[in-house]
């Protein structure tokens, strides 16, 4: 299915899609979302601006249009080994990143939402996928899906996966390192001049400063400013970023 052009959308865009399920689907286990460059040759050699799915939200609606069933996900497979954002995040209200197409898409993007448990599904049944975006770049260019279309499974290897004890030891070790990580003191060492900083340099490196003319390019008389941060750093002979953070 299509979406509107980009350029219509704001910051802050819900588009919520409905369609009718196959007859031949009698149990929901997954559902795959992918998001399309709106033209998709073009984008192979020229990228355009991509997607973040902020927040997923998902309903089961029964033909006789009775109560919905929301849908609850426990799981978000991306086609990437190593995303920059972390494709969960499509599934936490606190955070505005998950799975996307970031910044630029070139070709289509797939991820796979996981059911915490399998749903049935009557004939007739519809489902109604919305997807929420909320971030955009440089103050100007909303990240919003503009093409791309559903896809549903009844296969129960998807909750095989959810429940494979391997793979879940294997998480939690992951995040727990990753919560070992951010509690590490960090820095960012500033570098304005042509020479950066090398840790375990034998002597100290020298920056060069710039002096600028303070009042608009091309006028003259006014005075000089410059810039506040020392010509000369120390010799950093230590690779601990607490140490370099205490230094």
């Amino acid at each position: 299915m299509n979406f509107t052009p980009w350029e219509r959308f704001a910051r802050n865009t819900d588009i919520t899609l409905r369609s009718p399920l196959p007859d031949s689907v009698d149990s929901l286990t997954a559902i795959r979302f992918t998001g399309m460059p709106l033209d998709p040759e073009k984008a192979i050699s020229d990228s355009e601006w991509g997607f973040v799915l902020s927040h997923v939200d998902a309903k089961l609606i029964p033909a006789d249009g009775g109560e919905p069933t929301p849908i609850e996900f426990a799981d978000v497979i991306s086609d990437e080994p190593d995303p920059f954002h972390d494709p969960n995040g499509s599934l936490n209200e606190k955070s505005n990143h998950g799975f996307a197409a970031y910044t630029r898409i070139h070709y289509p993007r797939s991820a796979a939402f996981l059911l915490k448990e399998p749903l049935d599904v009557s004939e007739g049944s519809q489902i109604e996928f919305t997807i929420k975006h909320r971030v955009y770049m440089l103050s100007a260019f909303s990240l919003v899906t503009r093409r791309g279309h559903l896809a549903v499974s009844s296969d129960p290897e998807f909750q095989a996966l959810l429940n494979d004890e391997s793979l879940q030891a294997q998480r939690k070790e992951l995040a727990e390192l990753k919560s070992r990580r951010n509690k590490i003191e960090s820095t960012t060492v500033p570098n304005f001049g042509r020479t950066g900083v090398a840790f375990g340099s034998p002597q100290p490196r020298l920056h060069s400063r710039f002096v600028f003319d303070e009042g608009q390019a091309g006028s003259t008389g006014h005075a000089s400013i410059l810039p506040a941060f020392v010509s000369r750093r120390p010799t950093a002979t230590f690779g601990s970023r607490t140490l370099v953070g205490q230094r």
